[in-house]
């Protein structure tokens, strides 16, 4: 059974509109939907006369990322030619900031000088935006300014492990294969989704507020004021908020280049699947960028994008984008997906032990608030890892620092302002250790810990691969298949540590 557009939300793949007998050919539904997407981009200035990208559905049950199933290709001009058309530094397409869906493109639209709009973030605005103009069922979007962009959009979220913990947190609502896919997640993978969790329930209820304070916007989105509380409301926020989680890229639109206002859906390239290698494709810095400023025009500069200065896309290579270092966690916390795990290759792979360490380390409640406290105060609570390279394996310095101050103030029964400077020191680079003793102890700890993850993990996925031959061929196999991996990183990861450690390797 393939992977159809109804049981996964993943993205799109960038190839050209050659025979591809992996990809097929796209539905009619589709081919409407981006011949209108396409139509519309060339009101707002679009070029897309001779455009050397396309966007297919991909039919093919291949599932890389967490957007929706369609495929962009390179693109040639005649398909007997078999020519490269994107060479190095080859502009790809070039977006008009009109087109861009963002807080400076959208707050036009909703009243203006209202108190209530400008204080919801560009996160909460674009969310509401989607929310109010979401799709019913097959039908295309009705927002007269974004619709053939919104109406192009993945339908559902349903692989989402965050539609899983909203449905069986608050909603009570998740049906026994969504409580297994939470049960079997790592711990440390289950707190960082809780922390998104919290997240999206915050934007929520910002929104849910500026809705109740606004009828005229509740109108356009055919609910009641009293019907924001319902299961379906909940939902239908949570299809568009996933979306902009998901698919917003940053741009800057702000003086400060951190402002959390710096980001915006962007068609065409969040059709892009994510590789951990090497990108096919990169954003040109924009004049605000180079110079480091708030751009001129209050919508932006829009968005280039080109080809990377060391590669060559032939024709029907997928375009892929890299969503930066981010951890298998994180990429499956945040986009339901993971780099696949495969433990001959020697892969890099990292593995969050705050749990193991606060649950099995610091047990003594004294010296537990006395070593946080000490902690939060430098800078050091928390975001604690273990790492694993192709060259080497090892703890993170945050772990190594928290450890070390844990068994000094254990060897000294203190945890006081003065009686603590010996740790400092080393936190400071003014000495290299705290004394040879604290030095085993953490070294010791460290492979206690390696130890625990171990054991838990064999038991993870020998109960993991039970359990997932009984599952059918759809997206839960998939996912099924991406926890897996979250687990055999977690073990290839802490033997690699455990015996970097044992051979008394230097940090």
């Amino acid at each position: 059974m393939s992977v159809s557009e109804k049981d996964i939300h993943r993205r799109g793949n960038l190839v050209p509109p050659v025979v591809d007998h992996m990809a097929g050919q796209p539905s009619t539904l589709f081919q409407r939907r981006w011949k209108n997407l396409l139509a519309w981009l060339e009101s707002h200035g679009f070029q897309a006369q001779n455009l050397p990208v396309e966007c297919r559905e991909a039919t093919h049950g291949r599932v890389i990322d967490s957007r929706s199933s369609n495929i962009i290709d390179t693109k040639r001009t005649q398909p007997a030619m078999g020519s490269l058309h994107a060479m190095p530094k080859c502009l790809l397409f070039v977006l008009p900031p009109e087109s861009l869906m963002n807080k400076m493109t959208l707050k036009r639209l909703y009243p203006p000088n209202t108190r209530a709009v400008q204080a919801l973030t560009a996160m909460q605005l674009i969310s509401l935006h989607l929310f109010t103009w979401r799709p019913q069922a097959d039908e295309d979007s009705r927002d007269p300014f974004f619709g053939p962009y919104i109406s192009i959009l993945p339908r559902n979220f349903d692989s989402h492990p965050l539609t899983w913990l909203v449905l069986s947190e608050k909603l009570n609502k998740a049906d026994d294969l969504q409580i297994s896919l939470l049960n079997s997640l790592p711990p440390s993978v289950l707190a960082e989704l809780h922390r998104l969790h919290t997240r999206f329930w915050d934007d929520w209820c910002q929104v849910r507020t500026f809705l109740q304070k606004t009828p005229s916007i509740v109108a356009v989105a055919q609910v009641s004021s009293n019907s924001l509380e319902a299961l379906d409301a909940v939902m239908d926020f949570l299809w568009a908020w996933l979306n902009v989680n998901t698919r917003c890229i940053y741009y800057r639109l702000k003086h400060a280049k951190t402002d959390p206002d710096n980001l915006t859906m962007c068609p065409i390239l969040d059709f892009a699947n994510h590789t951990p290698g090497q990108a096919c494709m990169t954003p040109v810095p924009s004049n605000s960028e180079m110079w480091n400023a708030a751009p001129v025009n209050s919508i932006g500069d829009g968005l280039k994008f080109i080809s990377p200065d060391n590669v060559k896309i032939e024709e029907n290579d997928e375009i892929l984008l890299t969503y930066g270092l981010r951890s298998n966690k994180t990429l499956f916390v945040e986009y339901g997906f993971v780099n696949l795990f495969k433990n001959e290759t020697s892969p890099s792979g990292e593995v969050d032990v705050q749990d193991l360490v606060e649950k099995y380390v610091l047990i003594d409640v004294q010296l537990h608030d006395a070593v946080k406290a000490a902690l939060v105060a430098e800078g050091y609570w928390g975001d604690w890892t273990l790492h694993s390279t192709p060259d080497s394996a090892q703890p993170s310095w945050r772990l190594i620092t928290a450890l070390r101050l844990y068994h000094f103030v254990v060897a000294i029964g203190s945890a006081d302002e003065g009686t603590i400077q010996p740790w400092r020191d080393v936190v400071t680079g003014k000495r290299h250790r705290v004394s040879c003793e604290n030095e085993q102890s953490w070294r010791t700890t460290v492979v206690l810990l390696c130890d625990m993850l171990i054991k838990r993990a064999e038991k993870s996925i020998l109960l993991g691969s039970a359990q997932n031959k009984n599952k059918e061929a759809t997206w839960a196999r998939w996912m099924s298949e991406n926890i897996q991996s979250l687990w055999r990183e977690e073990l290839f990861v802490a033997r690699a540590v455990r015996e970097s450690m044992l051979r008394g390797d230097e940090f």
